[in-house]
């Protein structure tokens, strides 16, 4: 039996009223928007699948499905495809908020073309900015090419940054959180972002990011 995702929509909203409660509601909200957004991609998906027989690609789905909608020549689909657009780049920004709730260090594999589908450079200064106001540290993998991506960018007492071998692609964007979390977003070819909780996953990746980062140069 196929699951109805507009219980998972529905769902989400009865989390967004618990936001209400002192000190919950930053987790209600994100916890919210992530199963609003999936509700809704899926729900939509059934939808184009059943009327249009779509069929998305096996690369970039989340990408296809919201251009399906927003090139329709319907102003109800169109529409559809505006609020998809604003819930898959509210749920992307939850990965990176993240970085708030670390102790102290942030570790990251980053790519200039991720900033926008974060909600570009002035959202990534203010959430810089509250990362060094924490005391915070980062460490920055990048790509000589597109270093300082945002005002704020460039190597301080609390960010350090190394670049990646002259030919080495980095088409996405890591975050390893200290929090027992590790944040994946892809660039805007497939526009899609995840947050998985899992310490061994976490310890995984830091230890590669460790073994990559005495590749790297200052």
């Amino acid at each position: 039996m196929s699951f109805d995702w507009k219980k998972y929509v529905a769902f989400g909203d009865e989390i967004t009223k618990m936001s209400v409660q002192p000190g919950m509601a930053e987790a209600y909200l994100r916890a919210a928007i992530s199963r609003i957004y999936y509700g809704a991609y899926w729900e939509c998906r059934g939808y184009q699948r059943a009327i249009h027989s779509y069929t998305p690609p096996y690369h970039s789905a989340h990408t296809s499905l919201i251009k399906q909608y927003v090139e329709s020549s319907s102003k109800e689909e169109r529409k559809i495809g505006k609020d998809l657009q604003t819930l898959q780049g509210l749920r992307m920004q939850q990965i990176e908020k993240e970085s708030l709730e670390c102790k102290e260090e942030l570790a990251i594999w980053n790519r200039k073309r991720v900033i926008e589908q974060l909600g570009g450079p002035e959202y990534m200064e203010e959430l810089d900015r509250q990362r060094r106001a924490k005391g915070v540290k980062i460490r920055l993998i990048a790509v000589k090419d597109e270093e300082n991506v945002f005002k704020g960018g460039e190597a301080d007492e609390t960010r350090e940054i190394r670049y990646a071998p002259k030919g080495m692609e980095i088409p996405m964007a890591v975050s390893i959180f200290d929090t027992g979390k590790v944040g994946y977003i892809t660039s805007q070819a497939e526009k899609f972002g995840i947050l998985i909780e899992s310490k061994e996953l976490e310890t995984t990746m830091r230890t590669l990011f460790e073994s990559f980062w005495k590749q790297c140069k200052a």
